[in-house]
């Protein structure tokens, strides 16, 4: 590559960084003020609403029903995931955020003006449900299009931190709708519930118009213009989701359970629970949850650093551990009345019961799913846990209803749900297993095998897809504000070389594929030299197998391979394809690559795994016996026989 190239490459990927930093920034603030609209309902609900809107004789009954209400939200929040995310994968991510973030909006600022049932009688409650469902609408379509904002500007090696980011937002707008009752803490019972509460759903819909406005100057993301430039939006995605990704959609809403529990109860439930069972202060629990939120603030980057380094699931599973061993000493904790023992029990249970999964969820749902379809599978996912998740007051109360006040019941119920949490991360594909790379990553991988070296120091530089650190010569700085620049590999074994290049090759190649096809790809294998050893750099071919859903068009494997030669002059023409659909019964797959296929395979992509029953020794036979073998042994005589060996010829 030429220093040109070089420079060209280092602008770019400094714009590329400057425009995730960006998106991410604006993703949040936009986030934050959704979250702060849904959340001022969850403190309004367990302080105002059982009083103003259910006043009924019995206040375990009040309770039921305010908390009855604040469910709807979250019943609510699946329909909006249907109807946005349908929108969101056939339109584009960034109209959909815009449209959220007005509905939210409107719905909170109508709620600040509702009058009571003092006043209007069943109409105020009735009113109230049907404002919570539009909220519950709005943060349906937006929590999943926020993600893709970032999710789909963000390299696939740092998807964990970034995408982790956005869940920033649920922190600063708990903080936010908190803070505002904190602060209204002081103001006399009666004043609070006359007049004093209605404020913080007021001031709503100033922060709508910030949020709208950021909103609107993003861009959309490379990856949906990719789809809308080869015409491969989904027709109908939520049914495509329903139909042929019914696991990855189901490990969806099994990842979200635990999580959302904890949530509630920790953030929702605790004051009910607090200030009712335990007659403690209303401003002890609500210092507890904010001070959670600061603290959610500090660990979700964290949390998701960590998932880029050790994996989704290794995070879920130590998530999952914590809900299981903490339920019981949940309530324990809280009923000692001691007022730092309750503090420090909140932000426990807040920090790892609900923010792990919360921070690692964000990109590990993105990545369950195809390009096309990934709007709605992963919003629908994400809110049907939380809908089930949003059971968790109503049912708590209820419990303490029917046992008199014991919390047993709620504890085993948040067992249950982190085991099924639990049965989800081990079902769920590690994102390893689905290699989905963005532009930058796919310039780098091809870039940097190729790459001369140039007057600079040798130093040990790790490349991102290598396990061991290497001897690498780094090329000097490109520029202003250039990135840290590409390692060039030196000093080390030409065909091992060759055999990581060329394997950083294919990854980007079925990145490319696995975009254009979606989910008509069911998995993309290394077979041959690159799989089981053996490569050469002069004489070895790229052998890649593909599993499909139906039948391969010859002119789709022509464009895949003229994109494998744009990618790569140097690979592209040494690549073969095999393919085969779901059943083994099309395409070009042989039985001495099927066996291959079995034992050595290497994944590069896999959506569903597909394997075939191991050839007979007849059809082996027979296939030896063929015309293809004749002329092989014909060419294998000449070329043993020859007098100097000579670079095979590239294919064309």
């Amino acid at each position: 590559m030429s220093n040109s190239g070089l420079a060209s490459l280092a602008q770019s990927s400094a714009t590329n960084t400057t425009e995730i930093n960006r998106v991410v920034v604006s993703s949040v603030i936009g986030t934050a003020v959704e979250w702060y609209d849904f959340l001022i309902y969850g403190a309004a609900t367990a302080l105002v609403f059982n009083k103003l809107f259910f006043p009924l004789s019995d206040p375990a009954l009040s309770t039921i029903a305010a908390f009855g209400t604040y469910a709807v939200g979250f019943l609510a929040r699946p329909l909006g995931a249907a109807i946005f995310g349908h929108f969101g994968d056939r339109v584009g991510r960034k109209a959909m955020l815009a449209m959220t973030i007005v509905i939210m909006g409107l719905g909170t600022f109508l709620i600040g003006l509702l009058p009571t049932y003092e006043q209007i009688g069943i109409a105020a409650p009735i009113l109230l449900v049907l404002l919570r469902l539009l909220q519950g609408i709005g943060i349906g379509g937006e929590w999943g299009g926020a993600v893709l904002m970032v999710v789909e500007n963000a390299p696939a090696r740092s998807r964990g931190i970034l995408g982790s980011m956005v869940q920033i937002g649920w922190p600063i707008g708990n903080l936010a709708a908190i803070g505002a009752f904190a602060a209204l803490a002081q103001v006399p019972e009666p004043d609070f519930l006359a007049w004093a509460w209605r404020i913080p759903f007021l001031i709503s819909i100033v922060l709508v118009g910030i949020g709208l406005y950021i909103r609107m100057q993003l861009e959309e993301t490379p990856v949906f213009r990719e789809l809308e430039a080869k015409n491969a939006v989904a027709r109908l995605p939520l049914i495509e989701i329903l139909t042929r990704h019914r696991r990855s959609f189901f490990t969806a809403v099994g990842l979200k359970l635990s999580e959302i529990s904890y949530a509630i109860i920790g953030g929702v439930f605790a004051i009910s629970y607090v200030t009712g069972n335990l007659a403690m202060p209303r401003n002890l629990i609500i210092n507890a949850i904010l001070l959670s939120a600061i603290v959610a603030l500090l660990i979700i980057p964290v949390f998701g650093w960590l998932s880029d380094r050790i994996g989704r699931k290794t995070m879920f599973y130590a998530s999952c551990l914590f809900a299981i061993g903490f339920a019981f000493p949940l309530f324990w904790l809280l009923d000692t009345k001691e007022p730092l023992t309750i503090t420090l029990t909140i932000i426990t249970a807040i920090s790892f019961g609900q923010m792990v999964g919360f921070a690692v969820g964000a990109p590990w749902y993105s990545e369950l799913f195809a390009a096309r379809t990934r709007y709605s599978g992963a919003s629908l996912g994400f809110q049907v846990g939380a809908a089930i998740g949003g059971l968790t007051p109503f049912a708590a109360a209820t419990f303490m209803a029917w046992t008199g006040g014991a919390t047993w019941p709620i504890s085993l119920y948040l067992i249950v749900l982190a085991v099924i949490t639990l049965i989800a991360a081990m079902a769920a594909r590690n994102r390893r297993q689905s290699i989905e790379l963005t532009w930058a990553d796919a310039l780098y991988f091809c870039a940097w095998p190729r790459t001369r070296s140039y007057d600079a120091e040798l130093v040990g530089v790790a490349h991102p897809n290598l396990g061991a650190r290497s001897t690498v010569r780094k090329i000097g700085s490109v520029g202003q504000g250039a990135p840290p620049p590409m390692p060039v590999m030196m000093h080390a074994d030409p065909d091992q070389l060759a055999r990581t290049a060329a394997i950083d090759f294919t990854r980007c190649a079925v990145a490319h594929w696995q975009t254009a096809l979606g989910s008509e790809l069911l998995g993309a294998y290394l077979i041959g030299s690159l799989a089981h050893g053996g490569f050469s750099r002069r004489y070895s071919d790229i052998d890649i197998a593909l599993v499909t859903e139906a039948e391969l068009p010859s002119h789709a494997l022509d464009r895949m391979r003229c994109e494998a030669v744009a990618l790569s002059a140097h690979w592209g023409p040494k690549l073969s394809l095999f393919w085969t659909d779901r059943h083994f019964c099309l395409g070009r797959f042989p039985p001495l690559d099927r066996i291959d296929y079995i034992d050595h395979a290497v994944t590069l992509m896999e959506r569903e795994c597909v394997r075939p029953m191991r050839p007979a020794i007849e059809e082996i036979q027979r296939y030896l016996a063929g015309a293809p073998f004749a002329n092989w042994r014909d060419m294998a005589w000449h070329f043993a026989t020859a007098a100097s060996l000579e670079a095979k010829q590239r294919k064309v």
